[in-house]
């Protein structure tokens, strides 16, 4: 990385020299200079960059432009990866706010940046907002892109692991009833926690929470393997937070 950041400094210079210092362009030549810091594992060096550019965009731009979201975020995940959660949260805030309209399907970054502001506030502690943050980035990515790609995949695993965080701190000891009517009953609870209504809680599976269930599962890009196989009672309950009293 140490070579490519020598590299693109050098490019920076040049196109400085002829383009000028205040130049909207030097933008991208900047992020990717933050970015090889990034990854070398040196985010602090390349945050001078990104404030740079942040810099530049704005100037270019009205500030609420939603281009102007990009650099956002990738200050935000510069802060976060440095394990500074604090000034991530509101960057991460300010990018959603400019992402979040009536574009459909939504623009990939909002899922990024919303999955990123989850990672940021479960570093703060705050594992419920964590996980219906990271509820939402799926959601909004499944919607921009569909279910099943890498970064869904990954964004379930991160969701899931939460639950089982906030289930371990109010739960302790919890484990999924193994009887399949306990199994639906506990379904419909979480359900209606979430203000989604799957009919009574009997314990039976009646074509309203067939349908709820459905619903939420193809939200969450929990949807039938190549295989056929559909998705399970339990794998449901998996992406489900617990009802905190």
């Amino acid at each position: 990385y140490e070579e490519a950041i020598e590299h693109l400094k050098s490019a920076l210079a040049i196109s400085e020299n002829i383009n000028g210092v205040d130049h909207p362009g030097l933008f991208l030549i900047l992020n990717r200079i933050a970015k090889n810091y990034q990854l070398s594992g040196k985010p602090a060096l390349g945050r001078p960059f990104l404030r740079r550019s942040l810099a530049l965009v704005e100037k270019k731009h009205h500030s609420d432009h939603p281009e102007i979201a990009s650099v956002i975020y990738a200050l935000a995940e510069n802060f976060r990866l440095d394990n500074q959660p604090e000034p991530a949260i509101p960057l991460y805030n300010r990018a959603t706010s400019l992402l979040q309209g009536n574009q459909s399907p939504p623009p990939p970054l909002l899922a990024k940046t919303l999955n990123g502001l989850s990672q940021a506030l479960q570093t703060k502690g705050n594992t419920q907002l964590a996980e219906s943050t990271s509820r939402q980035a799926i959601e909004v990515w499944v919607e921009a892109k569909g279910p099943g790609t890498s970064w869904a995949m990954e964004a379930l695993k991160y969701h899931q692991e939460l639950i089982r965080e906030i289930t371990e701190k109010e739960k302790p000891g919890f484990v999924f009833p193994m009887n399949r009517k306990d199994q639906i009953r506990l379904l419909q609870k979480r359900l209606i926690n979430l203000g989604i209504d799957p009919g009574p809680v009997d314990g039976y599976s009646g074509p309203k929470t067939r349908r709820a269930v459905t619903n939420y599962n193809i939200r969450l890009g929990l949807v039938a393997n190549k295989k056929g196989r559909s998705v399970s009672i339990l794998e449901t309950l998996a992406h489900l937070p617990p009802v905190i009293p």
